[in-house]
């Protein structure tokens, strides 16, 4: 991302900017691999844990600790394997599902120690039927629940990579978290990042689905660069894969897409032009299969089906908004994918955050320096963000004068965008056997530079209203309406395994604010799924107001407006 990318300036960094450091040793502990096993229902749990020693034999102590801190069993090895069985595990699970209990493994030897921390999980990705749909489903079961996966993507927190200490990490994980968010997707363009990051997704209950360091390239697949890709990917995988968090492996971002562009792979491609599939189709799943393999591979994002903008197999990237065809954000049903892992609008930063890159004389909209902080553009034709951010603009808004007016109204657009999109994936989550959508992540949490861009918090940690839409439309309960001719449809989704009776309680309105009609109805929530509520036949309704109550607590509401709003 250095020499640059859509949200991001051509700033080339070149060096070490972590530890280097040297170590002397008689005997030195080189690997540890953790790998977990469940009983199928989850009553009993084992940790295996194999030992690499470099140098001259010696004998490993092994501790393992609760996650209150009480040690439960040690052993003394001289051969490499021990296994550890634990009755009544605590099982960790994603936030909002449960807690993140971490068990403490010990390891020492000589005078080194290392410790680790492991928390014991069932993740499984299921593919299977769509109940009356073609294809297949995309979703994470964890610990035997299925879950709608809401989150973002990441990319890396600032240009200069030595400038994020581990505090900014702890209040950009805490920002997902606050917003609802279960999972991270550490984008192939960036780093594999610092252990304080996944450190952090362990303790918070924050899934991660790691890229490999892939990203929009067609890649050379000759042994010299096999030989590079395979100790970088080997390195990584025994960096990281005794973290909790981390779901899923994945090999590229677009690579597929990419070569189907050039004729290089898809339906018409010609495939063994795409040398790349020797990285991503084998070299890759076997440095996994060999150091996790416990955890599922995925060759790519986007992957599946007849070409990569499949919708009923794998995960997709919908750009159909904002890139492509800039189809109207209302529109988001029509682009869903099984796992939506990529899909955004952008916006302007924060005005405090604009200002700070702007000299007085360029504190107006699209100044020179302010279309330069837009970093979107299409190939063969150049810059063109704040020609497409002006479009979705003038389709929903009357046109703003003012640096602050621009900053409100894009940032109001791209909240709405959002709230398309993560309502109609919601509810397309469905029922068991019939989960169409399995989960979506905005592009992209975070950005690296004051910047325009899809972000939902600009460089200087502010979030954006897409943010609180985001955290409203993640909520373990929801409230959706359509609008159609006569009304709207109505529906609720509950992400929990609990269900309930409710009050649904709709109100209409004209703009002077005199309500023209109301209804209530008995309702009853159900477990994990989305509930349809039918639809109320109100014509002539500017404002559609809906609560969802428990007894007196209102806990979802949603509200259509006539559009456009300007």
């Amino acid at each position: 991302y250095h020499y640059g990318w859509d949200w991001g300036p051509v700033v080339m960094c070149l060096g070490p900017w972590r530890d280097v450091y040297v170590e002397s040793y008689s005997t030195r502990i080189a690997d540890v691999l953790t790998t977990t096993k469940l009983s199928s229902d989850f009553s009993e749990a084992e940790l295996d844990v194999t030992i690499t020693l470099e140098g001259a034999p010696n004998e490993v102590r092994l501790e393992v600790y609760s996650p209150e801190g009480k040690l439960l069993e040690t052993k003394n090895v001289t051969d490499s394997n021990a296994t550890f069985k634990i009755d009544n595990p605590h099982l960790w699970y994603p936030h909002g599902y449960g807690e993140q209990p971490l068990y403490k493994l010990v390891v020492k030897c000589a005078d080194e120690t290392k410790e680790f921390y492991i928390g014991f999980r069932d993740i499984q990705i299921v593919q299977e039927p769509v109940a009356g749909e073609s294809g297949s489903s995309f979703l994470f079961k964890v610990n035997g629940i299925e879950m709608f996966v809401g989150g973002a993507n990441w990319i890396p927190d600032d240009i200069m990579l030595n400038r994020i200490s581990d505090a900014r990490y702890r209040e950009r994980i805490l920002q997902a978290l606050n917003a609802n968010m279960t999972m991270l997707r550490v984008w192939g363009g960036g780093i594999y990042e610092p252990d304080v990051f996944y450190d952090l997704c362990d303790e918070l209950g924050i899934l991660v689905w790691q890229d490999f360091m892939f990203a929009c390239g067609i890649y050379p697949a000759y042994s010299e660069f096999l030989e590079n890709i395979k100790q970088e990917a080997e390195a990584n995988v025994k960096r990281l894969r005794h973290h909790t968090c981390i779901a899923l492996w994945c090999g590229n971002n677009e690579d597929y897409q990419i070569a189907e562009s050039v004729g290089q792979y898809g339906e018409k491609g010609d495939a063994s032009k795409f040398e790349a599939l020797a990285i991503y189709e084998k070299l890759l799943p076997e440095v996994c299969a060999k150091l996790d393999p416990t955890r599922f591979y995925w060759p790519g994002s986007p992957y599946g089906g007849k070409n990569s903008f499949d919708p009923t197999v794998g995960d997709r990237h919908s750009w159909e908004i904002w890139h492509g065809p800039m189809a109207p954000y209302q529109q988001y049903p029509k682009y869903e994918g099984r796992f939506v892992s990529e899909f955004g609008m952008q916006s302007y930063p924060s005005l405090a955050c604009l200002e700070s890159v702007l000299p007085e004389s360029e504190r107006f909209p699209q100044s020179r320096t302010v279309v330069h902080h837009n970093r979107a553009f299409t190939p063969g034709l150049g810059p063109d963000g704040h020609r497409r951010m002006a479009v979705y603009l003038a389709d929903n808004l009357r046109d703003p004068v003012t640096l602050g007016n621009y900053v409100y109204s894009t940032q109001f657009v791209q909240g709405e965008a959002m709230k398309y999109a993560y309502s109609w994936f919601r509810r397309r989550w469905g029922t068991p056997g019939k989960r169409a959508v399995g989960g979506a992540l905005v592009w992209q949490l975070n950005d690296c530079w004051p910047v325009s861009s899809w972000a939902i918090v600009d460089s200087f940690g502010i979030p954006k209203p897409a943010y609180y839409t985001i955290k409203r439309e993640l909520a373990s309960v929801t409230l959706g309406l359509w609008r159609t001719e006569d009304g709207c449809e109505i529906w609720a989704t509950n992400s929990q395994e609990d269900s309930g009776k409710g009050t649904l309680e709709l109100h209409a309105y004209n703009f002077e604010g005199k309500e023209i009609a109301s209804e209530k109805r008995q309702v009853t929530i159900n477990p994990n799924s989305t509930t349809e509520f039918g639809t109320w036949d109100i014509k002539d309704a500017m404002v559609i107001s809906a609560r969802l109550l428990r007894e007196t607590s209102v806990i979802a509401r949603a509200t259509l407006w006539s559009e456009p709003f300007k």
